[in-house]
């Protein structure tokens, strides 16, 4: 992370810049930007060199680093089992790696005092990403449990 130092507030004491500090060198300027130097700043922030941190008086060009964030599974925002790693640059997110798992809600404890049919919605609960196919694969491990052969509709229903 990139923090404004002494030489920066000399260079640049017209206006405030910190609106524009965060942004990307692609956007667009407007007349303000150019008052307060956005041009000067982007040379500065982007190809600057700074002292070492060895003091030894050697500059080094300065290098920017993209932020690696998880997101989820447990983030509030997050539905159920979806986990993201996300990949950001300030707040523009490049890159993200989906992770989709089963998230362990102790369903098994809580139907063993249910009937077949009042278990049924708990599967749903699940995973949010694919809470069809859990519903589904007990309904049919229910059926050939107890040997019960659906009618033709309800197998026709059930495929679509």
């Amino acid at each position: 992370m990139w923090y404004p130092d002494a030489q920066f507030e000399r260079q640049f004491k017209k206006g405030g810049t910190l609106g524009t500090l965060w942004m990307s060198p692609n956007n667009k300027s407007t007349e303000y930007d150019k008052q307060i130097g956005l041009d000067k700043f982007e040379k500065l922030m982007y190809s600057a060199p700074v002292q070492s941190d060895d003091f030894s008086g050697r500059l080094r060009e300065k290098s920017l680093e993209n932020m690696i964030l998880n997101f989820g599974p447990q983030h509030p925002a997050a539905h159920g089992v979806l986990r993201l790693v996300l990949k950001l640059e300030g707040e523009v997110i490049i890159k993200a790696i989906p992770h989709i798992g089963l998230l362990h809600r102790g369903t098994e404890k809580l139907i063993e005092h249910k009937t077949y049919t009042q278990a049924l919605p708990y599967f749903d609960r699940l995973d949010y990403v694919s809470m069809m196919c859990n519903e589904s694969g007990f309904a049919l491990a229910i059926e050939k449990l107890l040997g019960i052969n659906p009618p033709p509709r309800a197998k026709y229903i059930r495929s679509e």
